[in-house]
C-alpha cells in the first residue's frame, strides 16, 4: 500500500537539475517516491515502457517545466 503523505514528501525532495530529464515527461514513479522508474513524451509511450519493463507498482505522474506557464487566456 502507498503512504500519500511519504510519496509526496519523497516526490518533493528532487531537485530541479535531477527533474530536467523529465520536463514536460510523463513519468511513472517507485510507490515511496523517490526514483523515477520510467517516462516518456506522451501516455501510450510510457504505458508501452511499464509493459516492457514489467513494472507492476508505480504510480503516474508528469514533470512539468517550470519556465512554462499553464495558466493563461485566449490570444486576440
Amino acid at each position: 500500500m502507498i503512504n500519500g503523505a511519504e510519496f509526496n514528501r519523497n516526490v518533493s525532495q528532487h531537485t530541479l537539475e535531477e527533474l530536467r530529464p523529465y520536463f514536460e515527461q510523463h513519468v511513472v514513479w517507485s510507490l515511496d517516491g523517490k526514483r523515477v522508474l520510467a517516462h516518456a513524451p506522451d501516455l501510450d509511450g510510457l504505458i508501452k515502457e511499464v509493459e516492457r519493463m514489467g513494472l507492476t507498482e508505480y504510480v503516474f505522474g508528469f514533470v512539468p517545466d517550470p519556465a512554462l506557464s499553464y495558466l493563461g487566456g485566449a490570444d486576440d
